[in-house]
């Protein structure tokens, strides 16, 4: 169901007047043309809102920059073909008035998978924190988050909420994105400005920083000049993981690259994967990465493009999986039997790959086909694939055995996710509410227990 915004925007349009009154189809066709331009107003404000994701103190914090640069479509996440698609379907598709939606009448789509010994434990951080996620560390009672917007991690005590909040020690902006474990209990923190990426030790409260920057970078304050380190490699329980070299891989969403790390030394570099013709480096939001089994082969995904495969000893693209346009493969995990798992943020589904062979070799449609599956996350325990979303206020739960999913309903709207955890020790899962810009959504933690065991 669309936001009460959305729908509030979507009655102002039918309210526009002045139109040819008196002649059918000439009002008919003004109409047309009014929805049309009203949903590109829309399209022009997602992409300056695409700034808004940076720290305050960013040279790239939309206040810090021009319109003309907020519209640029080669530096932005969407093309300006990609804009228009989407400005053509709203005002083709967009239902005129929305009275009738009333929020009871939504149907989940799915058998629910709670129970009365479910239980959901929120923990409220402060309203201006946008946590886009929260993980368990090995050895440690507390939970880690990264706030994006206010250059912090967040240590959380889930007994009784308290909260110590972190600064990256970095002269200047950096915004941590994803936080990641190690099985010593570091953390490893990706950062979206200043192509930052750090390491925290939660002992000794010291953080290891390191620079990422491909040189084939513009020299330009837009987001398109910023190398904009998103994901780091991981195992199957989402644990850090490196190569068969010792090397940690990154997602490199400016240049639409992955990056190499090895920590012992320092040394990073770049490596090229499949373009798309017609999009920019940034256009492709190259996005999560994941590695094998063996750390021979580094799979990584493409929002507007495909899921591949860098073999990594020759650091060369060696498998290619297309996705059709608009299916919008985001986060993705592996499992121990050789599948990798991916989230398809278009179409509502979650696509099963074969790792040896890179096929598709299942499709699994999700109880709402809106809910827009934003990651996925494998769970050994219970040999289940958990499905956490941008737009259903629900989590999924994948049997992969069936295909079939159950839903478990989030006490909040707005409740936009865009990682899953699970504990280790109790199989709790671990999330945070992440909506931006902040204050679009509740800023929480949140834990739950499934009341399976």
């Amino acid at each position: 169901m669309a936001s009460p915004r959305v729908r509030e925007y979507a009655a102002r349009i039918e309210a526009v007047s002045n139109g040819p009154e008196g002649d059918r189809k000439a009002l008919s066709e003004w109409r047309k043309l009014v929805r049309h331009e009203s949903w590109r107003a829309v399209v022009k404000y997602m992409r300056s809102k695409h700034y808004a994701v940076f720290p305050l103190e960013s040279p790239m914090n939309l206040d810090a920059i021009d319109w003309p640069t907020a519209q640029n479509a080669a530096y932005n996440f969407f093309d300006v073909r990609q804009g228009e698609i989407i400005a053509k379907y709203l005002a083709d598709h967009f239902p005129t008035q929305t009275v009738h939606l009333a929020a009871d009448d939504y149907r989940y789509g799915a058998a629910l998978g709670v129970s009365r010994k479910t239980v959901i434990r929120e923990y409220a951080l402060p309203k201006d924190a946008l946590v886009r996620e929260m993980v368990p560390v090995p050895n440690s009672p507390y939970l880690w988050g990264a706030d994006v917007r206010r250059n912090l991690i967040v240590r959380l005590d889930p007994h009784d909420g308290e909260t110590k909040w972190i600064k990256v020690d970095f002269n200047g902006s950096t915004g941590p994105h994803t936080i990641v474990p190690d099985d010593d209990g570091r953390l490893w923190v990706s950062m979206i400005d200043h192509d930052q990426f750090g390491r925290f030790d939660p002992r000794t409260e010291k953080w290891t920083l390191w620079t990422l920057r491909p040189t084939n970078l513009p020299d330009t304050q837009a987001i398109g000049g910023a190398a904009i380190v998103h994901d780091m490699s991981i195992d199957s329980r989402g644990h850090l993981a490196r190569d068969a070299f010792g090397k940690i891989w990154v997602t490199l969403v400016g240049s639409n690259q992955m990056g190499t790390l090895d920590p012992d030394t320092g040394a990073v570099a770049f490596h090229d994967v499949n373009a798309l013709k017609g999009l920019s480096p940034i256009n492709h939001l190259i996005y999560s990465t994941v590695l094998s089994a063996d750390g021979k082969e580094a799979w990584y995904s493409q929002v507007n493009g495909y899921v591949g495969c860098i073999d990594t000893a020759t650091h060369k693209v060696v498998k290619v999986v297309p996705f059709a346009e608009g299916e919008g493969p985001r986060r993705m995990a592996r499992d121990n039997a050789g599948h990798l798992w991916v989230a398809l943020f278009g179409s509502g589904r979650v696509a099963k790959i074969d790792m040896q062979t890179g096929k598709i070799v299942g499709t699994y449609e999700m109880p709402d086909p809106a809910a827009a599956p934003y990651a996925v996350t494998w769970d050994e325990r219970r040999k289940a694939v958990w499905v956490v979303n941008a737009n259903s206020d629900a989590i999924y739960r994948l049997d992969p055995s069936t295909g079939r999913s159950t839903v478990y309903p989030l006490p909040r709207q707005m409740a936009y996710l865009r990682q899953l955890a699970i504990s280790p020790v109790s199989g709790h899962l671990i999330a945070s509410y992440g909506n931006y810009p902040e204050g679009s959504g509740p800023s929480m933690a949140v834990v739950i227990d499934v009341g399976d065991d």
